[in-house]
């Protein structure tokens, strides 16, 4: 019935796809217009903050970028700028990533840097994340109050909000992964080929994604088609493991044929785990669990605070707010607790769903690489979701005078984009902030065009003097004949330290003498000092030209 002082509208019958339709006795359609109306506002409303969420975490990202770029994005910029082919580009961990990098730079016609170019990608490759992942808790709470809060803790989470402006390979593939989840919880039945091509991307861009095929499996198996048996659901399942893994692997051979021109098992399993020099797994239980809880936290709470400039007027008010925000969050946790207040599961599929996501990367990464709190990024959209499980609904009228969950995690959210902005962002947002990129600025002043550097391994802070200085040479240390007749022919010749550390034990006598009374130039690396040494030429070679 249409309510008082509205009337109902006919329609013809041959318009059937409008929502809230009813018909009369006269088989005329009607429909209820106040309803429909707002219904339809409603909508509107909710896109309009969804977007709104979105351009504003892209804009708050692009406006503070890192300048604590992690030593991958340095390395991804340097590949993307020197790649001679597509080719060179295709690593196993990441095999989308760098062509995807290439490819932009190429069409930005080689004139703005690939670090920047990367950066921006990625902050852009973030708000999206925000958008959808908006979408899906709006839809998983019924509630615009928890997609607002829930979104902005996942976009202004510490972890998540400094690779959102740095230039790795994370933030794309968790975006590929929270489609996959979008996908699955909307659709009924589930669409395996889709998820399945989604979730091939994500791991394309990076391989840590594969571990999502178990949560999608049990979700894909649990929500089939009204009145399906057991049986089919298990075997859509099976036709989206089938599809992603089997695609994927395909790849990977294609890969692996054309770029070494062949094909052998025990080369291509080496090449398809490659990893990291110094990564790996770990078994002690205690070390695990202490790097694990603190890594964790980090993902909700970045920074350090011996980098902080306690002088600034910003910084202080800032720290002033956190302070406020941090008493009001215990305050409101305490209230919650006082008042006997639980947490309900209002939807428990995704939380289930959910769970499965974030326990199976929890326990894998318990074990590798237990310190590293960006591998817990391909987790955090799980534990959104299971926080929009619990979100009780605006619509739930149950209960008024309880506290609901979204009281204290609005407080908490508060908290962690305040903290996370006074002894993170901010912070990491001076070049201050990373000696290695203090350093290589400094070296330009230093460093001539064609100037040689030698080295014998390439470090992490090697990467960042080389691509802030590319009007130097780099090259691989050979004997030291070579490295004399450059110092006959260029303007200045420099050994790196894990050149230094070579020749002072190989050639000592000849060190010494290319050494003595040198320009040295220092600076604290990750693993302590390191020094650049400018070689002197002998009297038998004469002065450099």
């Amino acid at each position: 019935m249409a309510k008082p002082g509205l009337q109902p509208f006919a329609l013809p019958r041959r318009i059937v796809s409008i929502p809230n339709l009813g018909r009369s006795r006269t088989g005329v359609v009607r429909l209820n217009l106040s309803k429909d109306l707002v219904e339809l506002s409603k909508d509107k409303t909710k896109t309009w903050i969804q977007i709104g969420a979105a351009l504003t975490a892209l804009l708050v990202y692009l406006a503070i970028p890192t300048h604590n770029y992690y030593w991958d994005g340095i390395t991804f910029a340097l590949d993307v700028e020197n790649a001679a082919s597509l080719k060179s580009l295709l690593h196993p961990n990441h095999l989308l990533y760098s062509p995807i990098g290439w490819y932009v730079y190429r069409a930005l016609g080689r004139s703005i840097r690939a670090l920047y170019i990367l950066q921006v990608l990625n902050a852009f490759f973030a708000g999206l994340a925000v958008y959808f992942l908006f979408g899906m808790v709006a839809k998983v709470s019924h509630s615009i109050r928890a997609a607002i809060t829930l979104s902005a803790l996942f976009a202004l989470a510490g972890i998540w909000w400094r690779f959102s402006t740095d230039a790795d390979a994370y933030i794309l593939s968790v975006l590929l992964l929270i489609l996959c989840a979008d996908l699955l919880i909307t659709s009924r039945p589930s669409r395996p080929f889709l998820v399945a091509l989604l979730h091939i991307l994500a791991m394309l861009v990076h391989e840590l994604a594969f571990l999502f095929v178990m949560p999608a499996c049990y979700w894909i198996w649990r929500h089939g088609a009204e009145g399906e048996s057991q049986l089919v659901r298990f075997r859509r399942a099976m036709i989206y493991a089938c599809t992603a893994g089997c695609f994927t692997l395909g790849v990977y051979v294609a890969v692996y044929c054309w770029r070494f021109g062949g094909f052998t098992f025990p080369a291509f399993f080496a090449f398809l785990t490659s990893h990291a020099t110094g990564s790996g797994f770990s078994f002690s239980a205690i070390r695990n669990s202490w790097l694990t809880a603190r890594s964790w936290a980090q993902v909700f709470l970045a920074g350090k605070m011996a980098l902080v400039r306690y002088s600034g007027w910003l910084t202080r008010l800032l720290i002033g707010l956190s302070l406020v925000s941090l008493l009001f969050l215990l305050k409101t946790a305490f209230s919650y607790y006082r008042k006997g207040a639980s947490i309900r599961i209002y939807d428990r599929e995704v939380f289930r769903f959910a769970a499965i996501w974030l326990a199976v990367y929890a326990s894998f990464l318990f074990f590798w690489m237990p310190e590293n709190s960006f591998y817990k990024l391909f987790a955090w959209p799980a534990f959104i979701l299971l926080l929009a499980g619990c979100w009780k609904s605006d619509l739930d009228r149950t209960s008024p005078g309880k506290p609901d969950l979204g009281s204290l995690l609005i407080a908490a959210t508060v908290f962690c984009v305040l903290f996370n902005l006074s002894f993170a962002i901010i912070p990491y947002s001076r070049t201050s902030s990373n000696p290695a990129l203090s350093f290589a600025l400094r070296m330009g002043q230093t460093f001539k065009p064609g100037t040689v550097i030698y080295y014998d391994n390439f470090i992490v802070e090697d990467s960042f003097v080389r691509y802030f200085n590319p009007q130097t040479q780099w090259k691989r240390l050979g004997p030291v004949t070579t490295i004399d007749q450059d110092l006959q022919s260029v303007e200045a010749v420099w050994l790196d330290p894990t050149a230094l550390r070579v020749l002072s034990t190989r050639d000592p006598d000849w060190y010494q003498r290319r050494t003595s009374g040198s320009r040295v130039e220092e600076f604290a690396g990750s693993k302590g000092p390191l020094r650049f040494v400018q070689l002197a030429p002998s009297r038998e070679t004469g002065s450099p030209r």
